[in-house]
Protein backbone atom coordinates (compact mmCIF):
# COMPACT_ATOMS: atom_id res chain seq x y z
CA UNK A 1 0.00 0.00 0.00
CA UNK A 2 2.89 2.44 0.84
CA UNK A 3 4.83 2.20 -2.60
CA UNK A 4 1.75 1.89 -4.46
CA UNK A 5 0.02 5.25 -2.98
CA UNK A 6 3.70 6.87 -2.93
CA UNK A 7 3.70 6.09 -7.05
CA UNK A 8 0.03 7.29 -7.68
CA UNK A 9 0.86 10.96 -5.66
CA UNK A 10 4.13 11.19 -7.16
CA UNK A 11 6.20 10.84 -4.26
CA UNK A 12 9.24 8.92 -5.91
CA UNK A 13 9.63 11.37 -8.61
CA UNK A 14 12.93 13.36 -8.87
CA UNK A 15 11.78 16.49 -10.16
CA UNK A 16 11.03 18.05 -13.55
CA UNK A 17 13.75 17.56 -16.49
CA UNK A 18 13.47 20.75 -18.10
CA UNK A 19 16.25 22.24 -18.62
CA UNK A 20 15.60 25.19 -15.88
CA UNK A 21 17.46 26.15 -12.85
CA UNK A 22 14.71 28.18 -11.23
CA UNK A 23 12.83 25.51 -9.92
CA UNK A 24 13.55 22.14 -7.91
CA UNK A 25 14.42 19.84 -11.10
CA UNK A 26 16.75 16.87 -11.31
CA UNK A 27 19.67 19.08 -13.11
CA UNK A 28 18.92 21.47 -9.93
CA UNK A 29 19.01 18.87 -7.04
CA UNK A 30 22.52 16.95 -8.87
CA UNK A 31 24.67 19.96 -9.01
CA UNK A 32 23.30 21.17 -5.47
CA UNK A 33 24.18 17.51 -4.39
CA UNK A 34 27.82 17.27 -5.99
CA UNK A 35 28.47 20.61 -4.53
CA UNK A 36 27.42 19.98 -1.13
CA UNK A 37 28.96 16.88 -0.50
CA UNK A 38 32.62 17.89 -2.63
CA UNK A 39 32.65 20.50 0.15
CA UNK A 40 31.32 17.82 3.22
CA UNK A 41 34.27 15.98 1.75
CA UNK A 42 37.28 18.53 0.97
CA UNK A 43 37.02 21.66 3.18
CA UNK A 44 34.87 20.31 6.13
CA UNK A 45 36.21 19.38 9.34
CA UNK A 46 33.77 17.49 10.78
CA UNK A 47 34.65 15.46 7.42
CA UNK A 48 38.39 16.21 7.34
CA UNK A 49 39.09 15.74 10.99
CA UNK A 50 37.93 11.85 10.76
CA UNK A 51 39.87 10.47 6.89
CA UNK A 52 42.93 12.60 8.13
CA UNK A 53 43.23 10.60 11.05
CA UNK A 54 43.03 7.47 9.08
CA UNK A 55 46.41 5.31 9.08
CA UNK A 56 47.39 5.96 5.70
CA UNK A 57 46.63 7.61 1.98
CA UNK A 58 45.27 4.00 1.11
CA UNK A 59 42.94 3.99 3.78
CA UNK A 60 41.76 7.88 3.98
CA UNK A 61 40.94 7.26 0.26
CA UNK A 62 38.96 4.23 1.12
CA UNK A 63 37.37 5.67 3.80
CA UNK A 64 36.13 8.42 1.79
CA UNK A 65 34.72 5.95 -1.20
CA UNK A 66 33.19 4.52 1.47
CA UNK A 67 31.32 7.12 2.55
CA UNK A 68 30.13 8.48 -0.65
CA UNK A 69 28.72 5.12 -1.46
CA UNK A 70 27.02 4.81 1.55
CA UNK A 71 25.48 7.98 1.70
CA UNK A 72 23.26 6.80 -1.30
CA UNK A 73 21.06 4.16 0.14
CA UNK A 74 21.42 6.68 3.40
CA UNK A 75 19.71 9.34 1.70
CA UNK A 76 17.37 6.78 -0.17
CA UNK A 77 16.21 5.55 3.27
CA UNK A 78 14.92 8.99 5.00
CA UNK A 79 13.50 9.78 2.25
CA UNK A 80 11.65 6.61 2.35
CA UNK A 81 10.55 7.16 6.28
CA UNK A 82 8.91 10.80 5.21
CA UNK A 83 7.12 8.35 1.89
CA UNK A 84 5.60 6.13 4.76
CA UNK A 85 4.82 8.80 7.11
CA UNK A 86 2.70 10.22 4.11
CA UNK A 87 0.91 7.34 3.57
CA UNK A 88 0.30 6.62 7.11
CA UNK A 89 -1.61 9.76 7.38
CA UNK A 90 -3.19 9.59 4.07
CA UNK A 91 -6.21 8.58 6.03
CA UNK A 92 -5.85 10.45 8.71
CA UNK A 93 -5.16 13.94 7.75
CA UNK A 94 -7.56 15.40 10.57
CA UNK A 95 -4.78 13.82 13.14
CA UNK A 96 -2.27 15.79 11.19
CA UNK A 97 -4.31 19.20 10.84
CA UNK A 98 -5.27 19.49 14.87
CA UNK A 99 -1.85 18.91 15.55
CA UNK A 100 0.82 19.66 13.23
CA UNK A 101 1.45 23.02 11.38
CA UNK A 102 4.81 22.35 9.45
CA UNK A 103 6.32 19.44 7.91
CA UNK A 104 9.30 19.13 10.35
CA UNK A 105 6.93 18.40 13.21
CA UNK A 106 5.70 15.12 11.50
CA UNK A 107 7.92 12.70 12.47
CA UNK A 108 8.15 14.05 16.24
CA UNK A 109 4.45 13.06 15.94
CA UNK A 110 4.71 10.27 14.90
CA UNK A 111 7.13 9.23 17.77
CA UNK A 112 5.18 10.94 20.33
CA UNK A 113 1.95 9.50 19.11
CA UNK A 114 1.94 5.87 17.35
CA UNK A 115 5.66 4.33 18.83
CA UNK A 116 4.71 2.57 22.14
CA UNK A 117 6.44 4.34 25.29
CA UNK A 118 9.59 1.72 25.43
CA UNK A 119 10.49 2.20 22.23
CA UNK A 120 9.85 5.15 22.15
CA UNK A 121 12.07 6.17 24.69
CA UNK A 122 14.90 4.32 22.74
CA UNK A 123 14.45 6.42 19.68
CA UNK A 124 14.63 9.50 21.56
CA UNK A 125 17.92 8.22 23.36
CA UNK A 126 19.25 7.46 19.80
CA UNK A 127 18.25 11.04 18.76
CA UNK A 128 20.30 13.00 21.58
CA UNK A 129 23.19 10.44 21.24
CA UNK A 130 23.75 11.13 17.48
CA UNK A 131 23.14 14.83 18.13
CA UNK A 132 25.27 15.19 21.15
CA UNK A 133 27.84 13.65 18.74
CA UNK A 134 27.62 15.59 15.93
CA UNK A 135 27.51 18.91 18.25
CA UNK A 136 30.37 17.98 20.08
CA UNK A 137 32.16 17.30 16.63
CA UNK A 138 31.10 20.16 15.17
CA UNK A 139 32.48 22.15 18.51
CA UNK A 140 35.95 20.92 19.17
CA UNK A 141 36.34 21.71 15.14
CA UNK A 142 35.15 25.21 15.41
CA UNK A 143 37.18 25.91 18.53
CA UNK A 144 40.12 24.06 16.50
CA UNK A 145 40.21 26.17 13.90
CA UNK A 146 39.81 29.62 15.87
CA UNK A 147 43.17 28.45 17.55
CA UNK A 148 45.31 27.18 14.90
CA UNK A 149 44.10 29.63 12.32
CA UNK A 150 43.58 32.42 13.92
CA UNK A 151 44.52 33.31 17.48
CA UNK A 152 48.24 31.50 17.28
CA UNK A 153 48.85 32.84 13.89
CA UNK A 154 48.23 36.36 14.11
CA UNK A 155 47.62 37.08 17.74
CA UNK A 156 49.80 34.97 19.76
CA UNK A 157 52.48 32.65 18.09
CA UNK A 158 54.03 31.72 21.38
CA UNK A 159 50.48 30.48 22.85
CA UNK A 160 51.44 27.84 25.64
CA UNK A 161 49.52 24.41 26.01
CA UNK A 162 47.62 25.77 28.97
CA UNK A 163 46.97 29.34 27.67
CA UNK A 164 45.89 26.99 24.37
CA UNK A 165 43.56 24.31 26.22
CA UNK A 166 42.14 27.54 28.00
CA UNK A 167 41.29 29.66 24.86
CA UNK A 168 40.04 26.22 23.29
CA UNK A 169 37.57 25.92 26.23
CA UNK A 170 36.24 29.92 25.71
CA UNK A 171 35.78 29.25 22.13
CA UNK A 172 34.07 26.05 22.44
CA UNK A 173 31.11 28.06 24.92
CA UNK A 174 31.34 31.40 22.32
CA UNK A 175 30.42 29.17 19.67
CA UNK A 176 28.18 27.09 21.18
CA UNK A 177 26.21 29.68 22.68
CA UNK A 178 26.30 31.18 18.93
CA UNK A 179 24.53 27.80 17.40
CA UNK A 180 22.29 27.61 20.50
CA UNK A 181 21.21 31.05 19.36
CA UNK A 182 20.91 30.20 15.84
CA UNK A 183 19.17 26.75 16.78
CA UNK A 184 16.73 29.26 18.93
CA UNK A 185 15.67 31.67 15.78
CA UNK A 186 15.16 28.44 13.55
CA UNK A 187 12.27 27.88 15.87
CA UNK A 188 9.48 29.14 13.87
CA UNK A 189 11.23 28.37 10.63
CA UNK A 190 9.02 27.06 7.93
CA UNK A 191 11.60 24.15 6.92
CA UNK A 192 14.52 23.52 8.62
CA UNK A 193 16.01 21.21 5.79
CA UNK A 194 15.35 24.31 3.31
CA UNK A 195 16.87 26.95 6.00
CA UNK A 196 20.19 24.09 6.00
CA UNK A 197 20.54 23.94 2.60
CA UNK A 198 20.48 28.19 1.85
CA UNK A 199 22.94 28.62 5.05
CA UNK A 200 24.99 25.51 4.08
CA UNK A 201 25.17 27.55 0.34
CA UNK A 202 25.94 30.89 1.43
CA UNK A 203 28.73 30.11 3.86
CA UNK A 204 29.95 26.95 2.13
CA UNK A 205 30.16 28.20 -1.34
CA UNK A 206 33.53 30.53 -1.37
CA UNK A 207 35.34 28.01 0.81
CA UNK A 208 34.74 24.98 -1.74
CA UNK A 209 36.10 27.58 -4.44
CA UNK A 210 39.37 28.32 -2.48
CA UNK A 211 40.10 24.43 -1.49
CA UNK A 212 39.34 23.45 -5.37
CA UNK A 213 41.94 26.23 -6.13
CA UNK A 214 44.38 24.69 -4.04
CA UNK A 215 43.72 21.13 -5.00
CA UNK A 216 44.02 22.42 -8.98
CA UNK A 217 47.54 23.77 -7.38
CA UNK A 218 46.93 26.76 -9.17
CA UNK A 219 49.38 29.62 -8.69
CA UNK A 220 47.89 32.39 -7.87
CA UNK A 221 48.61 35.91 -6.51
CA UNK A 222 47.06 37.13 -3.41
CA UNK A 223 45.04 39.85 -4.48
CA UNK A 224 43.80 37.62 -7.54
CA UNK A 225 42.10 35.30 -4.56
CA UNK A 226 41.10 38.09 -2.63
CA UNK A 227 39.36 39.31 -5.47
CA UNK A 228 37.87 35.75 -6.42
CA UNK A 229 36.55 35.83 -2.39
CA UNK A 230 34.79 39.07 -3.70
CA UNK A 231 33.51 38.62 -5.86
CA UNK A 232 32.32 35.14 -5.00
CA UNK A 233 30.81 37.16 -2.18
CA UNK A 234 28.94 39.64 -4.24
CA UNK A 235 27.23 36.88 -6.21
CA UNK A 236 26.08 34.91 -3.08
CA UNK A 237 25.24 38.34 -2.01
CA UNK A 238 22.77 38.93 -5.08
CA UNK A 239 21.29 35.09 -5.17
CA UNK A 240 20.41 35.12 -1.83
CA UNK A 241 18.88 38.76 -1.42
CA UNK A 242 17.76 39.72 -4.65
CA UNK A 243 14.79 37.52 -5.15
CA UNK A 244 12.21 38.51 -7.72
CA UNK A 245 11.34 38.72 -11.20
CA UNK A 246 12.89 41.87 -12.75
CA UNK A 247 16.20 41.66 -15.23
CA UNK A 248 18.70 42.30 -12.39
CA UNK A 249 17.01 39.97 -9.64
CA UNK A 250 18.30 36.62 -9.24
CA UNK A 251 15.81 33.55 -9.87
CA UNK A 252 17.85 30.53 -9.76
CA UNK A 253 16.71 28.25 -6.98
CA UNK A 254 18.15 29.55 -4.00
CA UNK A 255 19.81 26.27 -2.99
CA UNK A 256 22.34 26.90 -5.75
CA UNK A 257 23.36 30.19 -4.19
CA UNK A 258 26.69 27.95 -3.06
CA UNK A 259 27.40 26.20 -6.54
CA UNK A 260 27.04 29.84 -7.87
CA UNK A 261 29.68 31.34 -5.41
CA UNK A 262 31.93 28.40 -5.97
CA UNK A 263 31.79 28.80 -10.10
CA UNK A 264 32.39 32.66 -9.56
CA UNK A 265 35.10 32.20 -7.49
CA UNK A 266 37.15 30.51 -10.07
CA UNK A 267 36.09 32.08 -12.64
CA UNK A 268 37.40 35.08 -11.56
CA UNK A 269 40.55 33.97 -10.22
CA UNK A 270 40.72 31.54 -13.66
CA UNK A 271 40.53 35.08 -15.41
CA UNK A 272 42.85 37.06 -13.49
CA UNK A 273 45.34 34.19 -13.70
CA UNK A 274 45.20 34.27 -17.12
CA UNK A 275 45.34 37.79 -18.58
CA UNK A 276 47.59 39.52 -15.51
CA UNK A 277 50.68 37.25 -17.00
Amino acid sequence: PVISLALEKNKFSLGGLDLSLSSRTVWVMIIYGFTENLRNLIADQNYVQKYSSASSESAAVRSVWISAIIYIPLTGLFLYIGTTLFAFYSSESNALANSVSRGDEVFPFFIATEVPSGLRGLIIAAILAAAMSTVDSALNCSATVSLLDFYKKYFRPQVTDEQSVFFLRIATLFWGGLGTGFALLMINARSALDIWWQISGIFGGGILGLFLLALISARIKTWQGLSGIAISILVISWGTFMRGEHWWQCTIDEILVGAMGTVALLLTTTLFQRFSR
